[in-house]
């Protein structure tokens, strides 16, 4: 079960009573995306606060660039609550996901060094082992960390396009929301490994090619199982 957003304060959960509304902001934040605190929850300002050990106002900051970040809305005279992504948005998520990384890596692909390129590829086949014996919490933040290496780190290191960098870190959030609601990480490994495997080759449009057929597999898987979801019949 989700842990809950109310309830006595969980000894350890943040380090100090004092924490800072950053510190708050990426506790929800991680929590949100992980869909442990799903679409459609109400976060109680007071009873968070209670839980986390803070007062009001670092809980009420962290809410506010939530809100901004497209991940938590607010409700007239009832407080905030998490977002819920509706079908047309999930699909435009992938869309401008679609658009912003191929630019990116096409702007990107060449200045990747073929030996980290490789421990890239290691890493996604160690993961891959641990599929088959980890318990799904586990291999879900081994997922997370992979799918930030192949869409964060892979794109955004090498750009010199601060507007493009901005706009991958902002869309990070939905795009982790979208990968917890229909996962399928054994396909999406090998669809990371053809990436990698182009540029090594130094085929950038290859590369491209394989990013873009990846993406949209999983626009269409994503999408069929939220119908799914929505219309079991």
């Amino acid at each position: 079960m989700p842990p809950s957003c109310s309830g006595a304060p969980e000894a350890g959960l943040l380090p100090q009573r004092s924490v800072l509304a950053s510190q708050v902001y990426d506790y929800l934040r991680t929590e949100i995306v992980s869909l442990r605190i799903g679409p459609g929850r109400n976060i109680r300002i007071r009873a968070l606060g209670q839980r986390l050990g803070v007062s009001e106002i670092p809980v009420r900051e962290a809410l506010q660039q939530l809100v901004q970040r497209g991940l938590v809305e607010t409700q007239p005279h009832i407080g905030f609550r998490v977002r819920r992504l509706s079908i047309q948005e999930v699909g435009d998520v992938f869309d401008a996901r679609i658009l912003v990384e191929d630019h990116a890596l096409a702007a990107s692909g060449s200045k990747w060094d073929a030996a980290v390129l490789g421990e890239f590829l290691s890493e996604i086949e160690r993961l891959e082992d641990r599929l088959a014996t980890s318990d799904q919490t586990a291999w879900l933040r081994d997922v997370d960390r992979i799918e930030h290496m192949m869409h964060g780190r892979l794109l955004c290191e090498k750009t010199d396009n601060h507007v493009i960098r901005r706009f991958l870190e902002t869309m990070a959030d939905l795009a982790a929301i979208t990968r917890h609601l229909v996962l399928a990480p054994s396909l999406a490994q090998e669809e990371h490994k053809r990436i990698l495997l182009a540029l090594m080759d130094k085929d950038v449009l290859r590369a491209r090619h394989e990013l873009r057929a990846h993406l949209e597999r999983a626009k269409r898987d994503t999408l069929a199982g939220l119908g799914e979801l929505e219309d079991p019949q």
